[in-house]
């Protein structure tokens, strides 16, 4: 997850355990929700792009000036295994690119393809077959026991609050978020504004981890 019960009973003032299961279970959601928001999240796995994961597979059909992963932030040691054929059907046999005179990592989840020869080191663009590229990446979740493992990252503070913050919401909520108004009592409480506040809040702090969806087939 990307942020822990603790850090959302923090931002509640809370220090009693009488909702810690519920409270993780918001917690879930909400790390969830991040993951979906940024196209982070693999339905056929179940598995959140968000956090740490190795031995990832997408491919790509060639044709544009670069592919992006799925799976950013990539781990600073990403391990990346990039493949290119004339056909999809021959990618097990190629042999990997070289990083850096084949292909260069330009940062957040992209990857340029570079020419060779006289015009070396110049990219030019995936401009046909397919493209396979196998890597690590994903933050060390924050409610691991586990030191953040050599290669990873811990989830940036930015982003951990802003979930804790949604997960907070989705608990304090639970039982008429997304309604448009609720009873209490008497009084009718307009629910709209806030919830959309806190998504506003959400969407801001991940909105420049979101990116298009590879075919993950690993």
């Amino acid at each position: 997850m990307l942020c822990t019960v603790d850090d959302i009973k923090t931002l509640m003032g809370r220090t009693d355990g009488d909702d810690d299961a519920l409270i993780g279970q918001m917690a879930a959601l909400a790390s969830n929700w991040c993951a979906h928001h940024c196209g982070r999240y693999d339905a056929a796995s179940g598995q959140s792009l968000i956090e740490a994961f190795t031995g990832r597979v997408e491919e790509f059909p060639a044709g544009e000036p670069h592919v992006d992963l799925a799976g950013y932030p990539l781990a600073p040691d990403a391990g990346l295994v990039v493949v290119v054929a004339s056909n999809r059907a021959n990618l097990d046999t190629e042999t990997p690119l070289t990083a850096g005179v084949d292909y260069h990592y330009g940062g957040l989840s992209r990857l340029y393809r570079l020419s060779t020869g006289r015009r070396s080191g110049r990219a030019f663009g995936w401009v046909s077959g397919w493209v396979r590229v196998t890597y690590a990446g994903g933050w060390h979740p924050a409610d691991s026991a586990d030191p953040v493992p050599a290669g990873f990252a811990a989830v940036p503070p930015l982003h951990r609050s802003a979930c804790a913050t949604l997960a907070k919401h989705l608990f304090e909520n639970r039982d008429h978020f997304g309604q448009r108004s609720f009873q209490v009592g008497t009084a009718t409480i307009d629910t709209v504004v806030r919830d959309l506040g806190v998504v506003a809040i959400v969407q801001q702090a991940f909105d420049g981890l979101r990116g298009a969806a590879a075919i993950g087939i690993g």
